[in-house]
């Protein structure tokens, strides 16, 4: 794996210990990001990189982890968007994504997390799951893998160094087998 790209929310830009050696995430993430924004903003600056012809043996060295959900919750629960047009978004980032950018098997999609989840992001991080496992991409559930009373900073919502690294580890088997 020589390339791999952060899109949705910046959670994963914020990784300090990335799991492989010499491997830095080339992010286009940004704080307070929904799936609408990465179709508006985010996508078009995919096919502007041209993956394919930006780097030589690409798309075999080339990879994107994607973090969406932590704010289209906020926007649910606000009622600026619907659980359907999430998923309608969301199913539209992946099927553009699969179709002109990337082979699926070097996507990593990330389910949204909190230290103290609600009912909305439990059904954002099932239809995370499901519609990534539906395009054939892989889906790391990141709630599982945190302690909400060690692994978050003290607003809930981001990682700490614990939290962190956790995640990092969780990505280096994945990324070592692209």
């Amino acid at each position: 794996m020589a390339f791999v790209i952060t899109a949705g929310d910046s959670k994963l830009g914020h990784i300090t210990a990335w799991p492989i050696a010499g491997l830095g995430p080339n992010n286009l993430a940004l704080g307070g990001v929904t799936a609408q924004d990465v179709i508006d903003l985010q996508l078009p600056a995919l096919a502007r990189l041209q993956v394919p012809y930006f780097m030589p043996n690409s798309p075999a060295n080339a990879g994107l982890i994607l973090a969406v959900g932590t704010n289209d919750r906020v926007a649910i629960l606000s009622g600026a968007m619907t659980l359907a047009q999430f998923v309608a978004n969301y199913t539209q980032i992946l099927q553009t994504l699969v179709d002109t950018l990337f082979d699926a098997a070097r996507i990593l999609t990330c389910t949204p997390d909190l230290a103290a989840p609600d009912d909305v992001l439990e059904e954002l991080i099932g239809q995370v799951a499901t519609i990534s496992q539906s395009f054939g991409i892989s889906c790391c559930n990141i709630g599982s893998l945190l302690d909400p009373a060690s692994d978050y900073l003290p607003d809930g919502i981001h990682w700490n160094a614990s939290g962190q690294a956790k995640v990092a580890a969780s990505f280096a088997g994945e990324l070592q087998n692209w």
